[in-house]
């Protein structure tokens, strides 16, 4: 996918939602795209009254619903029972350990942001003053390698930004949006069930689209919210990033059981055998081409490439990689090809004089290279069910006793054959040529490949559930980890707040949820808890968000060096 074709489809995607929204003006009960009215108080709300409403706003969508509250309220009622007291003791522990997890993932969430700031200041000072070099002539699949190890091994980044089309290809996108609001999901099931088990009522729910990244949301009551105990508030604000971390491990058990990244055995060879197929006996499956190749028409996603010229990719070695980058790979010239002996001798494209008319000819010459001659390759290289090929001028005998002659391009190296097959299922008969003039390396930098082919059109490749998967493991841990940081309009700005809250109750030996207001018109002033709470959470709030400027201002100036 493109940027401009992408372009269009969000484009598009957006014009025909205001035009629903424009043509609904004029429909009293129309029950397409329903005008977002003003949301019912919740003093007034009958809680098990269904209201749905759609806002939409330039670039935003959003559809907010409250035909999930009676079953939040349903879970609520069924942990307040006797029969369920231990199921609600075991939903306490969990979400206690949720907030421990959550203390945890805030230290490492500001650990992570101070070294990445650091590391980004030391990066900008090294590229500031390092020497200019006087060539480069890295090749692309160089350069992206260079860059991949210093990423990995030098720098020691933790943190790597992904940005489809930039660091990663745009048709990632919407596998990146969709690992994203899955993760969404499950982090906004952690605040519903926490709050189920706190008995707060729930207000809505719901989903939103700003321009093309979707997310989702629950709401519940401010004013019951703060009639919490500290701990309460704690378990229900720690319980979006906690679910998430416990996602993640959850995903990183399934993949060590199953074995799905590092070479499925056991199980994991049983789930992959169901849906596809190892093609490694015939060749390898295209799984993606560069955007900007010209390769990309003639090598579509999920065709098989079953040869390079001669040579087989039906091997257990990197036969792929191998005769890609070999300067003299083995078999490159081959056998020849039969063409008539009453060929026209022009030979102006072997010594460089052709005119641009015969621009298109290629020079070829016989085996032993005595007689050389121009010629139209296409024809000769690409047709792969008529051609004839050959050793000797012998093996071009026709039926009627007529000798051709045997020939193949003079620089052998000169065009590569590509060998391909619509789908694993079709016969060696409908292969077709993909004949490339050029170099050899550019395949290898611009053409990714696989080894499972889907058994079902429907399935996707492999190495999409791959990606996917991966994906999923760095939303998940992200949500948990950048939740946590205490930033305006962020779990970890409450979690900061309620944390705080029963620390210095604790060392004032007070408890509840909200300090009291005569001991706050006892306290000296700047020296009680309530004021030591706020400069601390101010401190840790400035810090942070200093610190994240920092490092996007480190990460800009670095870039525009670059």
């Amino acid at each position: 996918m493109s940027f401009t074709k992408a372009f269009f489809l969000v484009s598009t995607f957006w014009t025909v939602i205001h035009g629903l929204k424009y043509f609904s003006r004029f429909k009293k009960n129309s029950s397409i795209l329903p005008v977002a009215s003003r949301s019912v108080q919740p003093q007034t709300r009958s809680w098990h009254a269904s209201l749905t409403s759609v806002t939409i706003d330039k670039l935003l969508l959003k559809v907010e619903t409250t035909s999930i509250n009676a079953c939040h309220d349903s879970i609520a009622n069924k942990l307040k029972k006797r029969q369920l007291a231990r199921v609600r003791g075991w939903a306490v522990v969990f979400y206690n350990l949720g907030v421990l997890f959550g203390l945890l993932g805030m230290v490492c969430a500001l650990g992570l942001l101070l070294y990445t700031a650091g590391l980004s200041a030391w990066e900008l000072l090294v590229e500031m003053t390092k020497k200019p070099s006087s060539q480069v002539s890295l090749g692309k699949r160089g350069l992206l390698e260079e860059e991949s190890v210093q990423s990995r091994s030098v720098s020691g980044r933790f943190i790597q930004p992904i940005i489809p089309g930039v660091t990663v290809p745009l048709s990632h996108l919407p596998l990146i949006l969709g690992a994203v609001f899955i993760c969404q999901l499950i982090h906004e099931l952690g605040h519903l069930l926490s709050g189920a088990l706190e008995s707060v009522p729930m207000l809505s729910a719901g989903l939103s689209l700003t321009v093309v990244i979707p997310s989702a949301f629950v709401t519940f009551s401010a004013a019951f919210l703060d009639t919490l105990k500290s701990s309460g508030k704690a378990r229900i604000i720690a319980a979006g990033p906690w679910h998430n971390f416990v996602f993640w491990l959850l995903l990183l058990s399934t993949a060590r059981i199953i074995k799905i990244v590092d070479g499925a055995t056991g199980l994991g060879s049983v789930v992959i055998a169901t849906a596809w197929k190892d093609i490694s006996g015939l060749g390898r499956i295209v799984v993606d081409v560069d955007e900007d190749s010209s390769l990309r028409e003639y090598l579509p996603v999920g065709s098989i490439i079953v040869g390079l010229d001669d040579v087989s990719l039906s091997q257990t070695e990197d036969t792929w990689k191998k005769y890609l980058l070999d300067d003299n790979p083995v078999n490159a010239g081959g056998l020849g090809w039969c063409i008539d002996s009453g060929v026209p001798k022009d030979t102006t494209c072997c010594t460089g004089t052709s005119a641009p008319s015969t621009s298109i000819l290629s020079c070829f010459s016989t085996l032993d290279v005595s007689t050389k001659m121009c010629l139209d390759p296409i024809p000769i290289l690409s047709d792969v069910r008529e051609a004839t090929r050959c050793s000797t001028n012998n093996d071009c005998t026709r039926d009627k006793g007529e000798t051709g002659v045997c020939v193949r391009p003079d620089d052998v190296l000169a065009f590569l054959r590509i060998r391909t097959r619509s789908s694993w299922q079709v016969s060696e008969q409908d292969d077709e040529i993909v004949l490339w003039n050029g170099p050899r390396r550019e395949i290898w930098e611009q053409v990714l490949f696989g080894e499972y082919a889907p058994r079902f059109w429907f399935i996707p490749l492999w190495e999409t559930v791959l990606d996917f998967w991966s994906y999923l493991n760095m939303a998940t841990l992200s949500l948990f980890l950048f939740n946590l940081l205490p930033l305006p309009h962020l779990d970890g700005s409450q979690f900061l707040d309620t944390i705080l809250d029963i620390v210095f109750r604790a060392s004032d030996g007070t408890s509840g949820s909200t300090f009291d207001s005569n001991n706050l018109g006892t306290e000296e002033a700047g020296h009680g808890p309530h004021r030591w709470k706020q400069r601390t959470e101010k401190l840790f709030k400035l810090g942070t968000m200093s610190t994240l400027g920092f490092s996007v201002t480190m990460g800009l100036l670095k870039m525009s060096l670059g």
